[in-house]
C-alpha cells in the first residue's frame, strides 16, 4: 500500500467509495501537498530575495541622499 491520507481515505471509504479508488485519491492527496511544500519553499527564498534588494537599494539611495 502506497502513502496515503488515513482520513481522506476512512471518509472515503465511508462513503462508499471503491477501496482501491479511495486509495488512489488519497494518494495523489500525498504527491499534491508535496508539490506544494515545494512552492512555498520557493515563495519563502523569493520573499527573502527581494527583501534583501530593498535593503540594499534603500541604504544605496540613502547614502546618495546623504552625501
Amino acid at each position: 500500500m502506497t502513502t496515503i491520507v488515513k482520513e481522506v481515505y476512512d471518509a472515503f471509504i465511508s462513503a462508499g467509495v471503491d477501496p482501491e479508488m479511495a486509495e488512489k485519491a488519497s494518494s495523489a492527496l500525498i504527491e499534491h501537498r508535496t508539490e506544494l511544500e515545494d512552492v512555498k519553499r520557493d515563495l519563502l527564498l523569493l520573499k527573502w530575495m527581494v527583501g534583501y534588494i530593498v535593503a540594499i537599494s534603500t541604504s544605496v539611495a540613502l547614502k546618495m541622499l546623504l552625501s
